[in-house]
């Protein structure tokens, strides 16, 4: 038998047993309807979330290979009554606003406007929402959805995981996935990751809320992202959390979600940022090289060994030890000029413009160095 006509008979095997999978539903009217939301909920959905990585997907068997590592994250305990508030006026439950901002991080840093994720199950198994991302919702509208979607999927949340995913994937396609992403709250001190472990997934929010505080852990899996991989992701989601309570009417898109570190890095090239007032106030940026920087590289260089005799050399390296030699130059903000001004005031009042600002200042400092 040639290949082709082997792949054939494999398709038509399978398209067959999700037949006679479809023809027993039938004697059950709920299971079939559940079967039948579930192939018109998931039609067309995307495969997985494009999350960058450290470490490309191979293929399964590798990847099952590999460990699920987790760090531990805990959500400020001042931060769960301003959540809760804001899922209440939302419409929502603080589980639904929770996920919607887990979500639309996901989407951001995928750059995707529909993100499946696992949530909620029965027994052992999650169930897949599927999530739209488009129109840069804000929280309420985006609460919203998630609590239609959590609640569409409970009522039809009785087809065990084999079920659920002969009615999304009929033709039985071997590399398919409900989903590599999920969020699973638990309320309690009860705790089912070895059932997440199980299921292979790139990144899994497992959370804990006993009512005082939120806490729990990032599962990762170890063969895509570093550790510091996962911190930095983690601590985007807790950053969002916080920005949703200040800016609620936002999209959440376009709430920030960089540290201090990460924010002078988008403003600038590996400089150190500088708070600095100087004439004339029309010149908004200044970048000058790093003197001290540049002597700890030149002196600690293996080239030095060869032009400076050993005895000076560990005298001056004596000196240059101390010196923070991360940064090549310094990047001089002026205060005083009336745009950087105008921006800060307004990073000031709105949180959530910090990141546009100095994105804003970035192309400021770019256009000005393509100029000199």
């Amino acid at each position: 038998m040639s290949n082709q006509q082997q792949t054939h008979s494999d398709g038509a095997t399978r398209a067959e047993a999700g037949a006679a999978a479809d023809a027993a539903a039938h004697v059950d009217p709920s299971a079939q309807r559940s079967r039948e939301y579930w192939r018109a909920t998931l039609a067309g959905a995307p495969q997985g979330v494009d999350l960058p990585c450290e470490r490309p997907r191979r293929d399964g068997a590798a990847t099952a290979s590999e460990p699920v590592e987790r760090i531990a994250l805990n959500v400020d305990a001042g931060l769960r009554a301003p959540l809760a508030a804001l899922a209440e006026r939302c419409g929502c439950d603080l589980h639904a606003l929770l996920l919607a901002a887990w979500a639309s991080l996901l989407g951001r840093l995928s750059n995707q406007d529909e993100v499946v994720v696992g949530a909620i199950g029965q027994s052992a198994h999650l169930l897949p929402l599927r999530i739209d991302l488009s129109g840069e919702p804000d929280a309420a509208r985006l609460g919203a959805q998630v609590r239609a979607r959590l609640h569409d999927a409970a009522a039809h949340g009785e087809l065990s995981a084999q079920e659920l995913r002969r009615a999304a994937d009929p033709v039985g396609d071997p590399g398919y996935a409900l989903y590599r992403v999920a969020l699973l709250l638990l309320h309690g001190a009860a705790h089912r990751a070895e059932a997440l472990d199980e299921h292979r997934l790139d990144l899994a929010l497992e959370l804990n809320d006993d009512g005082a505080q939120i806490g729990g852990a990032l599962a990762y899996d170890a063969g895509l992202f570093d550790r510091a991989g996962a911190q930095r992701i983690a601590g985007y989601w807790l950053r969002l959390l916080a920005a949703m309570t200040h800016a609620p009417a936002r999209p959440l898109a376009a709430l920030p979600i960089l540290d201090a570190d990460e924010r002078r890095e988008a403003l600038g090239d590996g400089e150190r940022l500088v708070p600095a007032r100087f004439a004339p106030a029309e010149l908004p940026l200044m970048a000058v090289p790093d003197r001290e920087a540049e002597l700890k590289r030149r002196l600690e260089s293996d080239e030095a060994d060869k032009r400076i005799s050993m005895t000076a050399l560990r005298l001056v390296r004596g000196f240059t030890a101390g010196i923070d030699g991360s940064a090549p130059a310094r990047l001089y903000v002026n205060l005083d000029n009336p745009a950087v001004a105008a921006l800060l005031a307004t990073a000031r009042r709105d949180p959530a413009a910090a990141a546009p600002a100095a994105r804003l200042l970035r192309a400021v400092k770019q256009l000005m160095d393509s100029h000199s």
